[in-house]
């Protein structure tokens, strides 16, 4: 059974290698039917910077770069939102017929057992209701109630004001305000009031509660003979159905609690996800409809580095800055129980059709962590094989220099080895950074102003970075100290794409230690880059990582923090930092004009 897990991981690779090669036609100039009918259909001109776009958008799942054409073409408001969502159907529509296809193939094969070929297709089934659910979800609250609740009410922490006086944020099993929510706000006689995923999307949802039964009356006349994983997934199921048709708010935290306990006892190589994760809401942290199937990759062994390393450094810093011992036990014990999973998303729908993740830390419930831990989830393998295949921008030779760009593209190409051990303290790190300094109440407290993840992105790094600085390994700094200059340069890219909101910001702090460090500087419209200044970055990193720590520590508003390092311009942030601001206008102008072009080079 391992070996067919085995080829059908494979397959997954090969489909996804398939839809990469747009790019490489793209850059030779090849006509690809697919793109220019949806150009046409969207009203843009067949040029490469629209190509590139809408590219992107179907391969890297991204909109940014189309966002910003339409922009140029005069689309705003309510019309660009229409524009974004036919885009969106065409992309599901896409990858829809593509898992259909794999599932097809893969029963053709015989690859899979008729347990786990029934439990893949109603999975598969499932995700096409979750994909409409996730239209309409989209729509209520990012296009017609937040734009609504930001006129009315102004400033975000106005909002949050608002919200919390007139109990419209779901509360947790212990009646306390809960970080996120399984709830919309609809407008009754002029006054908001919230409502269950269940009451406000009826028809969406009996959808996917009929395809939830669905997969369990299939999966129930056969075993699980390889790997003993059915009394774990008929009960994950079965939760999960029962917490979609919950119309209580004040129980769907509850509901939705037992759904991750359920799904924490599912160990198998392959991991069907659901509705865990909570980035396009700013205000009330509404959980996206998201719904996927991870692969293990079997080839990789699981093994936890990270968290040993992890581990050591977060021992070390409470005990410094004496965080109480509750607080460091809940810790310890979660870094300790988190399963890692190494492998790449074979199915997704939903709310995933605008980004896959490079890696996941889940579930976000703090109750539930504290009594079973988590999971990570890492997927080096598509994070590499998606970056190879994207050309090279113009703006990142321009900016970062030739040299730079071509060894970055060399690690890849040459040494992948060192570059999965740099995504191992990056972003596996970053993934066991989110678990430190937190308990049950830190986000719920924090969030105050409605600024906590626009803060956490950057604690999650900057905590796999210190881990790496307690022991570091001289041969990789170089490298390391590239990675994080080229990722807080290319975040300046999102400044204006509210889903991910907390990257953008995270890359402003980076740029402000990679300045204060002298690691980088600009003047005369060039940035300079002085690697031997390392030193200077690993202590300010340690400097500013144990100060958020002790924020953590006290659960003070996240704005506070983010203020030391960002100014709100004009509906964007922007760095505090003079000479930073003057790098981040300078490259966002340049992006909007060639941030789409390929360096033809």
């Amino acid at each position: 059974m391992i070996n067919n897990i085995q080829e059908i991981y494979s397959l997954v690779e090969k489909n996804d290698a398939l839809t990469q090669e747009l790019f490489q036609k793209l850059k030779n100039g090849d006509e690809v039917s697919i793109i220019d009918d949806e150009l046409r259909i969207i009203g843009l001109a067949l040029t490469k910077e629209n190509r590139y776009a809408l590219t992107t958008r179907l391969c890297s799942l991204r909109d940014d770069a189309l966002v910003q054409v339409l922009e140029r073409s005069g689309r705003k408001g309510v019309d660009l939102e229409k524009i974004k969502m036919e885009v969106y159907h065409w992309v599901s529509r896409y990858y829809l017929n593509r898992h259909k296809n794999m599932l097809d193939e893969i029963k053709e094969k015989s690859l899979l057992s008729p347990f786990y070929m029934n439990l893949l297709y109603g999975v598969h089934n499932i995700g096409v209701a979750m994909t409409d659910f996730h239209v309409k979800w989209y729509w209520h609250i990012m296009v017609e109630t937040n734009p609504a609740l930001s006129y009315e009410f102004g400033s975000a922490q106005s909002v949050m004001q608002y919200l919390r006086d007139n109990n419209l944020l779901d509360t947790d099993e212990n009646g306390e305000l809960a970080d996120r929510c399984y709830s919309v706000l609809v407008k009754v006689d002029g006054v908001y009031k919230s409502v269950s995923y269940a009451e406000a999307f009826e028809k969406e949802i009996s959808t996917i509660v009929t395809a939830i039964a669905k997969i369990l009356a299939s999966i129930d006349e056969y075993d699980d003979e390889e790997f003993s994983q059915k009394g774990s997934y008929t009960k994950y199921l079965a939760t999960l159905m029962g917490a979609f048709i919950e119309r209580d708010t004040t129980k769907t935290l509850r509901v939705w609690a037992d759904v991750d306990r359920a799904w924490m006892d599912v160990r198998g190589v392959i991991q069907i996800g659901h509705p865990l994760e909570y980035y396009e809401d700013h205000y009330r942290k509404a959980v996206a409809p998201e719904w996927d199937v991870r692969l293990v990759n079997p080839a990789q062994q699981s093994k936890n580095i990270r968290a040993i390393s992890i581990e050591k450094m977060f021992n070390t810093l409470h005990t410094e800055l004496k965080a109480p011992k509750k607080l460091s036990e809940t810790v310890v014990n979660n870094i300790r129980r988190t399963q890692l999973y190494l492998g790449r998303p074979a199915l997704y729908y939903g709310a995933e059709f605008n980004g896959l993740f490079s890696a996941q830390v889940v579930p976000n419930d703090e109750n539930v962590s504290s009594e079973l831990g988590k999971k990570i989830f890492a997927f080096a393998d598509m994070v590499l094989q998606s970056s190879i295949a994207k050309p090279v921008m113009k703006i990142s030779s321009l900016v970062l220099g030739k040299d730079f760009v071509n060894s970055r593209r060399s690690l890849m190409f040459d040494r992948p080895e060192l570059w999965h051990h740099l995504y191992d303290i990056e972003t596996i790190g970053h993934e066991f950074g989110h678990i430190l300094w937190i308990d049950e109440s830190s986000e719920a407290t924090m969030n105050i102003s409605a600024q906590f993840k626009n803060v956490e992105e950057f604690k999650a790094t900057a905590g796999g970075l210190v881990s790496f600085f307690y022991s570091e390994e001289e041969e990789l700094t170089k490298e390391l100290t590239k990675s994080i200059i080229a990722r807080a340069v290319g975040l300046i890219a999102w400044m204006q794409t509210d889903e991910v909101q907390p990257y953008y910001c995270e890359g402003l702090i980076h740029l402000s230690g990679l300045f204060e460090s002298g690691v980088l500087e600009f003047s005369d419209e060039k940035l300079s880059l002085n690697l031997e200044a390392y030193e200077n970055l690993k202590e300010w990193y340690l400097s500013t990582y144990s100060e958020l720590a002790i924020h953590y520590i006290e659960k003070r508003d996240s704005k506070d923090f983010l203020d030391k390092f960002t100014i709100y311009v004009e509906g964007n942030f922007m760095p505090r930092n003079d000479a930073v601001r003057s790098f981040v206008q300078y490259y966002w102008n340049l992006h909007q004009k060639i941030g789409r072009e390929i360096d033809e080079d």
